[in-house]
This record gives structure tokens, sequence and C-alpha cells, in this order.
């Protein structure tokens, strides 16, 4: 059990860490409301064993500067939610460095990725992400494609490789408006 709470804990961190990926100057959550969702089906590995669960961000609150966003995830039958500010006016599409996490663009492009029949037009942006807690560095490579089509930063399908060798794919799985 402990190992799906890491990987949780992963999979909220580099959840937020995607907000960078869409290259623009907006914030992602620039024409958000109040109600308004996204939600992807995610598999994972994990010490060789499959995780499949739904992970889905709401806005609960909007102001004129920033916005409240809450995210929730079950995984193995165990709810994890929490809720996130954002500026507004913070932008999209730089790598977000701090002293424990670094990210680093290591590619970009375009492709085109259908979700259940449907073909989004997409740009692609590949970062390579530390995380460093406490003297340990956690290095993962996350590849998010993104959809003008889509709210709330667009993104249409995500693969993680985990740092101990384990992977991640998110792949929308709808979204929707607020009142």
């Amino acid at each position: 059990m402990r190992s799906i709470h890491v990987l949780t804990g992963l999979c909220l961190l580099l959840c937020a860490a995607h907000l960078a990926a869409a290259d623009g100057a907006a914030s992602p959550y620039a024409k958000s409301k109040p109600g308004d969702w996204i939600e992807w089906k995610v598999s994972a590995q994990q010490g060789g064993n499959p995780v499949a669960y739904t992970h889905r961000e709401t806005v609960v609150a909007r102001g004129n500067d920033e916005v409240t966003v809450e995210t929730s995830t079950e995984v193995a039958g165990q709810p994890v939610t929490r809720q996130n500010v954002y500026k507004l006016k913070e932008a999209a599409g730089a790598a977000k460095t701090s002293k424990a996490i670094r990210q680093e663009k290591i590619g970009e492009g375009a492709e085109d990725v259908t979700v259940d029949g449907k073909v989004y037009h997409c740009q692609w942006v590949q970062w390579k992400i530390t995380v460093t807690v406490g003297e340990n560095e956690l290095v993962t490579t996350q590849k998010v494609w993104t959809s003008p089509d889509v709210p709330m930063g667009g993104k249409v399908k995500s693969e993680v490789e985990m740092p101990n060798g384990g992977t991640q794919t998110f792949v929308l799985s709808g979204f929707g408006s607020g009142k």
C-alpha cells in the first residue's frame, strides 16, 4: 500500500508539473470558471504491477488573480484529494525551476492523438524533471501532448518514466463546463 501512496504523491507532483508543458503566454486556467472539469484515465506500472485509476481536476473557485483547483485521484479504493491555488497571470510554457524541482525541455513537436475516435491536433513537449528530496535526486521524463480544443491546460495525453523504472500514462477521458 505504501508504494501506491508514493506513486500517487509523485503523480500529483507531476500533474502540477504538466502546467509548464503547454506553450503559451497565459495560465492554463485563464478561461476557466467554477465547475469546469477535466478527467484522465491513468495506467501505471509500479514494481511490475499494473495500477489503473482516474484523475480529475475541477475548478472550485475563481478570483480576479487566481483560481483554486481541486485534484482528486482514487487508487486501490483510497481517495486522495487536494486543492491548489494557481495565479492567473502566471505564464505556461516556461520551465518551472525551484530548489526542489528543476525542469529541462528536451524535445518538442506536433502530432495527432486519437482518443475514443476523436482526433486532437496536438503540440507535444518532453521534459526532464529532477526532484530533490533531502540528499536524493529523483529524475523522471515526461512527454505531454496538448490541444487548444481541450480546456484547463489542454492535456490530451502524458507519458511519464518514473525514477524507479515504472511508467505512468494519462489519457483524456472527458471534460466539461461549469455554470
